[in-house]
């Protein structure tokens, strides 16, 4: 139920004003698995003493539902970094995004031609592959943050008039120029067709690299999670920052090869974004072009990079089902304080409107790159309490801080990457502890009407930042707000329940991928490889 009551004092929870008889909404967990583990999970338990948690499953239906297919075998994945030569009019890097509502599906890729003199941007679709009926024109942009990055042309366009839970086909380019092949998606449910296309499938991850990212090829768990994208398993993909590592490398060839290395998911499931320290570069110039297609901020309607003024995409929000989601940018703490009270006051009045409408939305999931609570480094002390109480003023105060608003608002989850680990906590209610920042929060353990929010770090899809030394992720006694089934040598769904009318579940689902070997969860602590934080001035962890 909406848990924005002023009066409200934790942890006694109000009063439920609904019949508890009924069918539940429900949200749970899943560990995305390997094959050969996916076959020991009918009763939702999975081993995690030797494998790494590196993605998350958020399943929303009913609490009866749960996933039945099985992970095939991964594809094979060889990823190079080459530079696509200037004149071509192929479209490439081709990523979706959902609209402002269910009838509205954008559509983003690039060009190498100069200042989009050439190419069109054209997209035709229509729900018959073979007779794609509908033509709508968009958008193109120059792009080249500096001189020596690599110039290209990025196109947009809008699908309008589409209906809702169904099936379409697509192609981008222009007839004069090149098009591209046929993809496919299914568009968002709308209220009357929500019931029938229960559950949703959002695949959530953070802190994901190329093909030519860390020490060895294929590190990351691009070729598993591909496979559940071409199966129809994922109706939409959450990246929770960092991107390519990095975007702007080798002057940009790095970012045209991650787009690329995506496409065989995001040409055909919405692909919603945020930004993470590593598109730091060209003050966010590539998160902010390459993902233009975000529903962009009507409050705040536009953000300057080096490349010039474009549509805000550093945060948002947009409902897909039974979820309102709101993305949120945790680089503003660090590198544009002057924003902070923008988006703050954004945020509130953004919860206020998602809490009327909890009838038809009844979860609201925030995510951003930087988790508020973890428990792995020095980023879950001070850097963490900046945005969990407010970024520090010159006269001790702190302000813009984000916990006590989740609290206010009832928001449900708080989804983040950064720390290249998966964590999950119990309900976690403001409470700063100054000697140990990273062991603040309380908890009243519950799983079932939590009255405060859950949070959930999934920042392990494979990334670049590999050192040579391992440090305990759960220093010493894990903090009292710690899920125990974090640190138990089984980790099983445990549902998020929320007691109203019609009911559903959402599920978390961890992912294992053989790939991702930097990390694993043995009984009692996690480990992880030290990386360089580039807001501790280089020093490495030992």
């Amino acid at each position: 139920h909406p848990r924005s009551s002023p009066a409200r004092r934790y942890p006694r929870p109000e009063p439920l004003p609904w019949p508890i008889t009924r069918r539940r909404y429900t949200c749970e967990f899943y560990p995305c698995t390997l094959p050969k583990l996916r076959h020991q999970s009918a009763t939702m338990q999975f081993s995690v003493s030797v494998k790494s948690v590196a993605c998350l499953l958020l399943v929303a239906g009913t609490h009866a539902q749960k996933p039945t297919t099985h992970m095939a075998t991964p594809v094979e994945h060889h990823g190079k970094a080459p530079r696509t030569a200037m004149g071509s009019l192929a479209p490439e890097q081709i990523h979706l995004a959902l609209g402002e509502s269910p009838d509205l599906m954008r559509v983003q890729w690039a060009t190498f031609d100069i200042n989009c003199s050439s190419s069109e941007t054209v997209v035709s679709y229509g729900t018959d592959k073979k007779n794609l009926l509908s033509t709508v024109e968009g958008e193109c942009f120059h792009f080249q943050p500096s001189s020596s990055a690599i110039a290209m042309s990025l196109h947009v366009a809008t699908m309008t008039g589409l209906e809702a839970s169904t099936k379409y086909f697509y192609q981008v380019g222009g007839a004069s120029s090149h098009t591209s092949k046929t993809f496919n998606f299914r568009t968002a449910p709308d209220a009357s067709t929500l019931e029938a296309h229960l559950p949703q499938y959002f695949l959530v991850w953070g802190d994901m690299g190329s093909s030519l990212s860390g020490p060895t090829d294929s590190t990351t768990i691009m070729p598993y999670a591909s496979v559940e994208v071409e199966a129809g398993n994922v109706d939409m993909i959450l990246h929770v920052g960092d991107f390519g590592y990095n975007m702007n490398d080798q002057d940009g060839a790095i970012g045209s090869l991650y787009m690329n290395e995506i496409q065989n998911m995001s040409a055909y499931t919405p692909y919603m974004v945020d930004p993470g320290n590593h598109e730091v570069s060209y003050n966010f110039a590539y998160y902010t072009e390459f993902f233009r297609n975000m529903p962009a901020n009507p409050e705040h309607p536009t953000v300057t990079t080096d490349n010039g003024v474009a549509p805000n995409n550093w945060y948002f929000s947009f409902n897909m089902g039974l979820v309102h989601f709101v993305t949120l940018s945790s680089e503003i703490y660090y590198d544009y304080p002057d924003m902070a009270a923008d988006q703050w006051e954004w945020l509130k009045a953004d919860l206020e409107a998602a809490n009327k409408n909890r009838t038809e939305a009844p979860w609201i999931i925030v995510n951003a790159h930087r988790p508020l609570y973890c428990s792995c480094d020095d980023d879950c002390d001070e850097s963490a309490s900046t945005m969990r109480v407010g970024i520090l003023q010159s006269d001790g105060t702190r302000l813009w801080g984000l916990d006590q608003v989740f609290y206010d608002y009832g928001v449900d989850l708080f989804l983040a990457g950064h720390e290249h680990n998966y964590e999950r906590t119990y309900d976690v209610a403001p409470m700063e502890n100054s000697d140990s920042p990273w062991k603040s929060g309380y908890t009243t353990q519950s799983t079932t009407n939590p009255p405060a929010t859950t949070h959930i770090v999934t920042g392990d899809a494979g990334n670049d930042e590999v050192g040579v030394g391992r440090v305990e992720c759960q220093r010493s006694t894990p903090p009292h707000r710690t899920s125990p089934h974090l640190t138990s040598p089984r980790l099983e769904s445990v549902p998020l329940q929320r007691h109203l009318i019609p009911p559903y579940t959402i599920e978390p689902r961890d992912f294992h991928p053989q790939t991702a070997l930097a990390h694993r969860v043995p009984n009692g602590c996690v480990w992880v490889f030290t990386h360089d934080d580039p807001h501790r001035d280089g020093r490495r962890r030992q």
